[in-house]
């Protein structure tokens, strides 16, 4: 299985630290993608997205995302927390489940996408795991809160998801907080 990815990210304007954060990691043959935004912005926050990344880095992948979510959140206690979205593509399937203010938007798949309300660190929510299959052109979209919602995934259409990536963070960025867009492409 061949994926494309694609990631920008940026602080909020005026900051220099990003307490947002995309994450892809190649494992035998399964990929783990993740965008990460922890509480509030600046340096605080992005100590805790390192933090996150360091665990995403070795965390196994073969025990599934309600592990991999779990694992995030109890590393996260004692700090401001965070929201996070993880997906994991392995033989044409993929698994996921997010909590906080993330999103996940497909072109392609009907996958049954509902994220769990709650904070990574503090409140563990009932996770909702969604599972399905992925094919060949298949376009994921993943993003922060700092993204706003109000754009249309035919909008990306034709474009190389670098350009997509490009495209969401100029034109849809918040002024007010870090912003995190991430676009895998699905393959043959």
């Amino acid at each position: 299985m061949k994926v494309v990815v694609e990631h920008r990210t940026r602080p909020c304007p005026g900051e220099q630290a990003n307490g947002d954060a995309a994450f892809v990691r190649h494992d035998g043959g399964s990929v783990l993608l993740a965008v990460v935004d922890a509480l509030g912005h600046g340096p605080n926050a992005a100590a805790v997205t390192a933090s996150i990344v360091a665990s995403l880095k070795e965390i196994p992948l073969n025990h599934g995302v309600e592990s991999i979510l779990a694992g995030l959140h109890n590393s996260l206690r004692g700090t401001r927390g965070a929201a996070a979205l993880v997906c994991v593509l392995k033989n044409w399937r993929m698994e996921g489940a997010g909590v906080g203010n993330v999103e996940l938007r497909c072109a392609g798949p009907s996958l049954p996408i509902r994220l769990s309300a709650g904070i990574l660190g503090s409140r563990w929510p009932r996770l909702n795991v969604f599972d399905g299959e992925v094919m060949p052109g298949h376009r994921l979209v993943l993003f922060s809160d700092g993204i706003s919602r109000r754009f249309t995934l035919d909008a990306l259409a034709g474009r190389s998801a670098a350009e997509a990536c490009a495209l969401l963070l100029e034109r849809h960025a918040s002024p007010f907080d870090d912003a995190t867009v991430m676009v895998a492409d699905l393959g043959g």
